[in-house]
């Protein structure tokens, strides 16, 4: 398995599995990307056996449309049945009201029901994964 994956919208870092760090790359994502996305995190899910955290930082967004927001929302949703025992928690890192009104509308959509812990900085977020990481997560950690 790489540790990096990329596609328009978003880089995936898998160097310190059971952390995943999801950047998002594009200002403006499209649905075209958003596809383009989800089918990369499906690869990278389908190859993973040991459970992971997500964090995931969106500060690069600067707007996405409504269709978009309806296709993350929609890629959200079939992360969560395809792959729940993966995924235990996410850490997403919002920096503006922009961010929090995008992922607010994302997740009407998706209603998701694996935990999400909001924080401002990427290093917050790292910590906070870290000690998550730490206490719940069953498998040892990877430094790749």
């Amino acid at each position: 398995m790489k540790t990096e994956y990329n596609c328009k919208a978003a880089k995936f870092d898998l160097s310190q599995l059971p952390i995943i760090t999801l950047t998002v790359t594009k200002e403006e994502p499209n649905v075209s990307d958003i596809a383009e996305y989800r089918q990369l995190k499906n690869k990278i899910f389908t190859l993973l056996d040991m459970e992971v955290v997500m964090v995931v930082d969106v500060s690069t967004l600067k707007w996405l449309s409504a269709e978009s927001r309806v296709a993350f929302g929609l890629s959200l949703r079939e992360t969560e049945s395809k792959f729940d025992h993966i995924l235990k928690k996410s850490f997403i890192v919002i920096p503006n009201v922009v961010g929090k009104v995008i992922v607010q509308g994302v997740n009407i959509i998706a209603r998701p029901k694996i935990p999400q812990d909001i924080c401002r900085t990427m290093g917050s977020a790292l910590r906070k994964a870290e000690a998550y990481c730490d206490v719940f997560l069953v498998k040892e950690r990877k430094v790749i």
